[in-house]
């Protein structure tokens, strides 16, 4: 797949779609809100939005600032009318504020759509990269219209007989709906890193907007949450475009293993071959081996060095300006100024942090004074230089 044309245009209920096909239908991403002391908040917000926007190739004429803000945020935007950005929310542990990006189904048709030149990979770079964000959740759908293979009484048939095999840590699963409305096969939980939902789409579509002309729709939706949606973007990132088709079948084959009828008992059905129908369904893929990634989470002093360093360059340059750009001058000043610093409990907590993660000997609170003896030592020398 060369790019986001190689997923179905959901958005022509008119259309009568055949085959299976592939969608992205959900993605959320938080970030945090970088904001320093000397900046105005308004500004860094505007900053923000337009970054957003300019990406996403819209202008300020398609965003919309909403009356209330929801989940806890202080701001809420709606992009193209169908892509949520919501801006300062609850405290990440990194001590920042929190932003989130939202696209539901409605607004991952409108990316793909309005950015032909881009990709899914393009769209979780930037999130990772640009916003410096971590996925929180992402769906990944199969949509078959066609039943060629499997439907939903074969899978029900199957499952209930205990002919298959799970990742999921409990097998149990849930059936609900009815012939009307449709019936929903769900693997995992919404409190889960994983689920699984098997549904018939085009009587929900039925429900939801009055009609659907597609006679035959059966929906694989597979939510990864927390971080296993790290993990998939991660995968996604790292993975071919035009490799999507076969990663998204493996990923379902990993997470539901149908196999073929046996007498043999559940804890023993890891021994059964893989049902021929199932495995014609998942187009022969192998299970996925989905690689693991672990998040970077910086230390209390890597984040307290991002928010102070460029207050403590800007001041330098102050006081070397005062200074006629007179270096020696400026580093007395300077040396001076850590001489009314104190040292107290949460200054050695971030400091040994990051210590501990370069594997180094912690400081001590004789070092403190060994310190203070040396600027003194050090301003002395200044002092004593003819100049």
């Amino acid at each position: 797949m060369s790019n986001n044309n190689d997923f179905i245009d959901l958005t022509n209920l008119d259309e009568i779609r055949t085959g299976t096909h592939i969608i992205i239908d959900y993605i959320s991403c938080t970030f945090p809100f970088l904001i320093h002391a000397e900046d105005y908040e308004l500004y860094v917000i505007e900053d923000i939005v337009n970054m957003i926007i300019d990406f996403l190739g819209y202008t300020k004429e398609d965003i919309v600032k909403e009356e209330y803000a929801q989940n806890r945020f202080k701001h809420q935007y709606t992009i193209a009318g169908c892509i949520t950005l919501r801006l300062i929310g609850p405290e990440l542990k990194s001590g920042y504020h929190s932003c989130s990006i939202e696209l539901k189904g409605e607004g991952c048709r409108e990316w793909e759509n309005h950015n032909k030149d881009k990709t899914w990979k393009d769209f979780i770079e930037f999130c990772l990269i640009r916003l410096n964000g971590t996925p929180t959740r992402i769906d990944l759908t199969i949509d078959d219209y066609e039943g060629k293979d499997v439907n939903l009484e074969y899978i029900r048939y199957k499952m209930d007989n205990d002919y298959y095999t799970t990742s999921f840590r409990s097998k149990k699963y849930i059936i609900h709906g009815n012939d009307e409305l449709g019936f929903t096969l769900q693997l995992g939980s919404h409190e889960s890193t994983q689920e699984l939902c098997i549904y018939e789409k085009n009587k929900e579509q039925k429900k939801k907007k009055g009609y659907c002309r597609q006679p035959y729709w059966l929906r694989f939706e597979m939510r990864f949450r927390r971080e296993k949606a790290y993990d998939v973007c991660m995968n996604l990132v790292n993975c071919e475009v035009d490799k999507y088709s076969e990663f998204f079948y493996s990923l379902l084959y990993d997470l539901l293993d149908l196999k073929e009828d046996n007498d043999y008992d559940n804890n023993n059905q890891y021994k059964i071959e893989t049902d021929h129908q199932w495995k014609a369904f998942l187009n022969d893929v192998s299970k996925c081996k989905l690689k693991r990634y672990k998040i970077k989470k910086k230390s209390k002093l890597e984040n307290y060095r991002e928010w102070a360093e460029p207050i403590v360059g800007k001041y330098i340059q102050y006081i070397c300006l005062i200074n006629r750009n007179d270096i020696d001058k400026t580093i007395i000043d300077l040396l001076k100024l850590t001489q009314k610093q104190s040292f107290n409990s949460r200054d050695f907590e971030r400091i040994n942090e990051y210590l501990k993660s370069l594997c180094a000997k912690p400081i001590t609170g004789n070092e403190t004074n060994d310190l203070e003896l040396l600027i003194e030592k050090r301003i002395q020398s200044f002092r004593d230089l003819p100049f």
